[in-house]
């Protein structure tokens, strides 16, 4: 199975998928550089904060040291051995934090040692001051102290200057200028998404939408048995579905060729000659030929309604054909209802009598616009079904009624009713209620179809209802005329016929 349209909507979406990746690939690019940028610039703020903090202690032990070796003053004792222990771990921190490069390395651990010879001369001062050998404090300062703090504070500059994450005013407007691409990525992105779902819906939507179009047209012109679009060029799955519909097209009116075919020939080579044959046989049960026996008569007149009955099927055949290709055509004339109902009773009435059923029917004195012929053909098929279902000594009742819009008929008889699961396909062709009706009572099978599309030409409606053991009424709904409304009404006599 191809799957065409699938392939290059997935073509699409891949192709804009791939400009994402792309786009996306630049994003994480400004993303890693931006995040690496602001790092740095945290990294060098703490560094900073760091020597500015150890800077700060020790320029508190150093000074609350030599305050007390000036002054003696036992506070400025007590606050240098609280803040040399702080300091101390302070400066170990810091070595650990710089200590991550190579270069920085020798730095740190010269800042270790001169910290540690720093608070060794503090605490020598100290001790001295304490033994009251105050004379060697000067010396002690000058030769030991102030160079170990000199050297400390060099260290310091040294190893800013070497930290590679010096804060610059520089790398902070590079900073947020790869901020800015970043979020113009981010805009892109979804640019490049809304472009890529509206050109994909507007793809689908414009190929779709106009194939199908077609395809439907091309079914409403199939149904109104006009020309087709000519058939839709491509490879995909809409251009195979119209070439098969094209396919069938054409096998549909191949076969409706052939059935026109079969229709003529049925037409004029078999019913010409049959009517030629019952002709024949009319003549010799006439006794043109001298008088005939009684039992040669019975064979000839069972020949001739055999004869009768295909000629009967043929004209019905014929008769639909014409209706389902729209041929059938009414001639609308003023049809007096009672009159109607009159010459249908008159044209079964022999057969009536033969099988001892009474007719009865109720007068209408309206008029209607319709095809006299067409509905009186109608009324004939009803009464018929009716004679041949109807027990002896049974009533079939023909009815009536009017309205202002619509006149009814209905065709009640006490026969033997039909099967409810039947009733939906009465309608239908060749519908009969039971096998052996067609061998016993005659008939095709077409007469309520023909009647229910004579009376559905008329803008009417034909429905039937019925009780197995209890009989059936037929029953249909013609439109009037706008005539006299006092002509409209029944007067409710009834005949028996």
């Amino acid at each position: 199975m191809k799957l065409t349209l699938l392939h290059k909507g997935l073509s699409v979406i891949a192709f804009v998928l791939v400009i994402q990746i792309g786009f996306l690939a630049l994003y994480i690019e400004a993303w890693n550089k931006a995040e690496s940028m602001a790092e740095q610039q945290v990294r060098t703020r703490e560094v900073l904060g760091r020597c500015n903090w150890l800077a700060a202690g020790l320029s508190e032990t150093t000074l609350s040291c030599l305050a007390y070796m000036a002054t003696g003053d036992q506070d400025c004792l007590n606050i240098y051995r609280k803040s040399a222990p702080d300091v101390q771990k302070q400066f170990k921190d810091f070595a650990d934090l710089v200590s991550e490069k190579p270069q920085q390395k020798p730095l740190i651990d010269r800042a270790t040692t001169l910290s540690n010879d720093l608070f060794t001369v503090l605490d020598t001062a100290t001790k001295l001051n304490q033994q009251s050998s105050r004379q060697e404090l000067p010396d002690l300062v000058k030769r030991q102290l102030m160079p170990v703090l000199v050297e400390l504070y060099e260290l310091r500059r040294n190893i800013l200057a070497g930290e590679m994450w010096s804060y610059k005013q520089d790398s902070l407007e590079e900073n947020l200028s790869m901020r800015q691409l970043r979020n113009q990525f981010v805009v892109i992105l979804l640019i490049v998404d809304i472009l890529g779902a509206a050109g994909l819906f507007y793809w689908f939507s414009r190929g779709l939408t106009r194939r199908l179009s077609i395809l439907s047209d091309n079914a409403t012109r199939f149904a109104k048995r006009e020309q087709l679009h000519a058939v839709m060029r491509g490879t995909d799955e809409i251009a195979d579905l119209d070439g098969v519909f094209h396919e069938m097209a054409d096998s549909l009116r191949l076969a409706e060729r052939r059935k026109q075919e079969f229709m003529g020939m049925i037409s004029h080579d078999l019913r010409t000659p049959l009517s030629s044959v019952q002709t024949s046989l009319e003549f010799v049960l006439e006794g043109h030929h001298g008088p005939l026996n009684k039992e040669l008569a019975g064979w000839i007149e069972m020949a001739n309604q055999n004869v009768q009955t295909v000629l009967t099927l043929i004209n019905e055949l014929l008769e639909i054909e014409r209706i389902e290709a729209g041929a059938l055509t009414l001639e609308f004339s003023e049809v007096q209802v009672s009159q109607l109902i009159r010459q249908a009773i008159n044209s079964v009435r022999a057969i009536a009598e033969k099988n001892n059923i009474k007719i009865a029917e109720t007068e209408c004195n309206g008029y209607m616009e319709a095809d006299e012929d067409r509905l009186l053909r109608v009324l004939v098929n009803l009464l018929g079904n009716a004679l041949k279902f109807s027990p002896a000594n049974s009533t079939i009742t023909v009815d009536c009624t009017q309205t202002a819009d619509w006149i009814e008929f209905s065709v009640q008889d006490q026969g033997r009713g039909i099967p409810a699961d039947f009733i939906t396909r009465i309608f239908d062709r060749f519908q009969q209620v039971s096998p052996e009706d067609a061998r016993q009572m005659g008939g095709s099978g077409l007469g309520l179809t023909i009647s229910k599309a004579i009376v559905e030409a008329h803008g009417g409606t034909i429905s039937v209802q019925s009780t197995e053991g209890q009989g059936s009424t037929f029953k249909f709904r013609i439109p009037l005329s706008q005539s006299d409304a006092q002509n409209r009404q029944p007067d409710g006599k009834e005949r028996t016929a």
